[in-house]
């Protein structure tokens, strides 16, 4: 995009100078001190007009009026140089960032296109091959698009010729569903023609291209079936190794902490199961004296048993009826109760 501007910019030099020359080139610098891009210009016209290349190039030099583009310097022995000015590069990105995905859109050209690509079999194994040309297609079908193009999707699908050979005479085929070959069959078109821009590719005015679009949607279950699968190894070797390596910790078996392999149970951890309790200890620390045990053993004897004391029971009196007029006293006594301590010591008696 600059090039075409410094073009325009030398283009201008030449019609002010009423000079017809188009043997001069510009290219694009890589080595430091001759700027971003150069043109031999100068030496060009020097050559036809047997001038000092370098007082054409001073010419060239003072003709840039505007440098908001770009700076123009001079080196030896006539080159013409060329430094991009930032500004430059500032306006363009906010162009890129206003106009998005139309920055560079085409607004011309209403042709229609048909991209032949693909070309699977929609009842035989799909291949990386098919995936390969589904993802060539498919950019190139969207570059078409993006340039205005209507582009219809197409491929060619193998139509097989199965064998229906019965030799016995019998009224039965002999191998049934047997495949000889296939032959490409188009899915329908009415006009096509080949252009080549570094890839070769088959454009044509479709009549159906239903089958591209379902050929693509088989590559996608297939794609995601794989995923699966290999989703699903995953998780049986995850829950192998979780499972041998709680083994083999509970067995006391673990590689070296510098070992390569240490690595493999290192995210294992080993615990009881719900309701299993682990082994453990429990410390309970003696008393200071035997005889504060004692004192306290007593004190709470004494606040269950009170102090014994004989006492006589109530009179009892025989009924009125009775022979006997006296009353029978009847004395009870308590026998009392003496506990002794390991230590020998009486506390009630």
């Amino acid at each position: 995009m600059i090039e075409k501007k410094i073009e325009k910019f030398l283009s201008s030099y030449l019609e002010t100078k009423k000079i017809k020359n188009t043997n001069w080139s510009i290219t694009k610098n890589v080595k430091k001190g001759f700027g971003d891009y150069s043109s031999n210009i100068a030496l060009v016209l020097g050559k036809i007009s047997k001038t000092s290349p370098i007082n054409i190039a001073n010419e060239v030099l003072d003709h840039n009026k505007d440098k908001t583009l770009f700076s123009v310097f001079i080196t030896e022995p006539g080159f013409v140089n060329f430094n991009v000015e930032l500004d430059y590069y500032i306006n363009n990105l906010s162009t890129i960032l206003k106009n998005q995905k139309k920055f560079g859109k085409p607004t011309s050209k209403t042709q229609s296109a048909n991209v032949e690509f693909v070309s699977c079999n929609p009842t035989g194994p799909l291949t990386i091959g098919h995936g390969r040309q589904a993802v060539l297609g498919d950019v190139i079908s969207n570059i078409l698009s993006w340039h205005n193009y209507k582009v219809t999707r197409e491929y060619y699908y193998n139509d097989p010729v199965y064998d229906t050979s019965d030799l016995n005479d019998d009224g039965v085929v002999d191998n049934p569903g047997q495949i000889l070959y296939h032959v490409p069959t188009r899915t329908g078109q009415k006009d096509q023609f080949n252009f080549n821009y570094g890839i070769s590719a088959t454009l044509s005015f479709p009549l159906d291209g239903g089958l591209q679009a379902r050929c693509k949607k088989s590559v996608d279950s297939r794609i995601a079936h794989v995923q699966q699968l290999t989703a699903n190894k995953r998780l049986d070797f995850e829950i192998a190794r979780l499972k041998n390596c709680g083994e083999l910790m509970k067995a006391g078996i673990m590689f070296h902490p510098k070992s390569k392999y240490a690595a493999i149970c290192s995210d294992v951890v080993l615990v009881n199961p719900p309701g299993v309790v682990g082994q453990h200890q429990h410390t309970i620390s003696p008393s200071s004296s035997s005889s504060s045990a004692t004192s306290s053993l007593e004190a709470f004897l004494n606040s269950l048993i009170p102090p014994p004391k004989p006492f006589i029971s109530s009179g009892i009196f025989l009924p009125p009826k009775s022979s006997k007029t006296a009353a029978r006293i009847t004395r009870i006594c308590v026998v009392p109760i003496a506990i002794i301590t390991k230590s020998n010591k009486t506390i009630y008696n």
